[in-house]
């Protein structure tokens, strides 16, 4: 099998038209997405380009996490007390924004922390002292690993391309979107990568009684926006 592709953005996030080729038989198919614009060009081949990995593993030594993922990995870890309320709150509010220098940034998280439980709740900033100072060395610990300020570089300047969360990754393809003229759409099928079988809180989780995937459950009640919408969508917030 080969996969061509054609792009209208310089670090692939957009790829409007995919040429599938089975190197067996010959036989090719095209699909085009018909949520994009059609402002490339097919006939020149002007942009093509063969898939390889570096397409999905594009980030082969450095990995920017996100905010809320080193956020989430500190409170995991228990240098961010889960006793703080709002504490992921405070953190993303504090680094959704852009700063200058990495001692500017350093600044706002401690300011806009401090700031807050001594305003919010001033009786748990008094007994709880070690713990927020705690939470704060640790977001600013996360940011200093992941966002260089200086340089221009956190997760959004270079997209992770493998997933689905973070940006549209998977999805530039895999959309329901990309159609050939003979009816075959790539899917977006959850079961295509995944094979849940299992999923749930502990206490109510959901086993599969055979080697079949379960059909994949968000965690979060939405109904079925998780089938009509990206993931990249709602977790990509902080872009």
């Amino acid at each position: 099998m080969k996969i061509d592709y054609i792009t209208d953005s310089s670090n692939t996030e957009v790829i409007p038209w995919v040429k599938y080729t089975n190197l067996k038989t010959g036989t090719t198919r095209i699909y085009t997405d018909s949520g994009v614009k059609e402002n490339f060009h097919v006939s020149t081949n002007e942009g093509l380009k063969k898939m390889d990995c570096m397409d999905c593993h594009n980030r082969p030594s450095h990995n920017y996490q996100t905010p809320q993922n080193f956020v989430d990995d500190a409170i995991t870890a228990g240098t961010v007390s889960k006793k703080l309320p709002n504490i992921k709150v405070i953190a993303m509010q504090a680094l959704v924004q852009d700063y200058p220098t990495k001692d500017s940034a350093f600044n706002a998280i401690s300011g806009q922390t401090n700031e807050f439980y001594s305003m919010m709740y001033e009786e748990l900033y008094k007994n709880s002292r070690t713990e927020v100072d705690q939470a704060i060395a640790a977001i600013q610990d996360g940011y200093s690993r992941n966002i260089f300020p200086e340089m221009k570089v956190k997760w959004s300047a270079y997209p992770l391309h493998l997933g689905h969360l973070e940006t549209n990754g998977c999805y530039r393809c895999h959309n329901d979107r990309h159609k050939s003229e003979d009816g075959h759409v790539i899917s977006r099928n959850c079961t295509l990568c995944h094979h849940i079988l299992a999923q749930g809180k502990p206490g109510e989780m959901e086993y599969s009684s055979s080697f079949e995937s379960l059909e994949f459950h968000h965690p979060v009640e939405i109904n079925d926006a998780w089938k009509e919408k990206f993931c990249s969508e709602c977790h990509n917030q902080l872009y």
